[in-house]
């Protein structure tokens, strides 16, 4: 790749960091606004899209990259860092990432975006009830964890829709530009 491309490739990455941030930190405040109160801890996972995306655009490595920028910096802007939430929301977002570009890079004939998304959103729930029971130390967490999971195949659905969307808008608007 010459040097225009990559920086083109950097940009697009900060550009994805940045909607990564801005999705965390509206989410935050959703669940703040009484979305907990249906099922505690819950969240839409809206900056998961970002991280999807990634995977489809520019790979795993870039993927890892963005979920893990977007989890410390939105984090520190909402005085979350190093707190509990802080890590189960980055140990959720980079073992989700991981798998679902796993399973993107081996398995692209055998699930679909949305297929990908929804196991993404599994294994974040299921990543942070293993960080809160390492932390707390009370097998009784492991009680919430069908909870989780049927809320994740709805927002997982809905991160997987809304990712085959923009990607499609990405590719057709940005094939010149040789990155994706």
């Amino acid at each position: 790749m010459n040097d225009t491309g990559y920086i083109k490739k950097l940009l697009y990455i900060s550009f994805l960091i940045s909607i990564g941030i801005v999705l965390h930190l509206i989410e935050g405040m959703i669940s703040g606004f009484g979305l907990s109160l249906i099922v505690p801890g819950i969240k839409l996972g809206l900056a998961n899209i970002v991280t999807l995306i990634t995977i489809v655009l520019f790979g795993l490595r870039e993927a890892l990259c963005v979920a893990t920028l977007r989890s410390l910096l939105g984090s520190l802007l909402s005085g979350r860092f190093l707190t509990l939430s802080f890590y189960m929301s980055t140990g959720g977002g980079i073992v989700s990432a991981f798998f679902m570009g796993f399973i993107y890079s081996r398995f692209p004939d055998l699930f679909s975006l949305i297929g990908i998304s929804v196991l993404g959103a599994v294994i974040h729930n299921l990543t942070q009830i293993m960080i809160f029971y390492i932390w707390a130390g009370h097998f009784g967490v492991f009680f919430y964890a069908p909870y989780l999971t049927l809320v994740a195949i709805p927002t997982g659905f809905f991160v997987g829709l809304v990712t085959i969307y923009v990607t499609k808008y990405f590719r057709r608007s940005y094939k010149r530009n040789k990155l994706f």
